[in-house]
């Protein structure tokens, strides 16, 4: 029983940290979107205060999306982690069968 309520633990934590990877994606894809609409409504020749923005931003984006890389690793390890306690549980339960 104890086994069980461990493995039901890891498969919650690994659907969450995958939760907020997608959501962590989509932000930084809605974010990118955002900034390519920008120029339309916020462009200026006297301040060049988008293309100022959009300097910082291209400076950060690799960053942003490095962060989502490692998101997606951490969720692959867990679900790999997860995937190999299963299957020592079941060997256990099949052990006593």
């Amino acid at each position: 029983m104890g086994l069980k309520f461990t493995l039901s633990e890891m498969e919650a934590t690994h659907s969450e940290a995958l939760g907020y990877y997608n959501r962590y994606k989509e932000s930084v894809e809605s974010l990118n979107s955002l900034i390519e609409a920008l120029p339309a409504s916020w462009k200026s020749e006297e301040t060049q205060t988008y293309e100022r923005f959009l300097e910082m931003y291209k400076e950060k984006y690799p960053k942003l999306t490095e962060a989502a890389e490692m998101m997606e690793k951490f969720c692959t390890k867990l679900e790999q982690k997860k995937n190999d306690f299963e299957d020592a549980a079941q060997q256990s339960i099949n052990s006593f069968e």
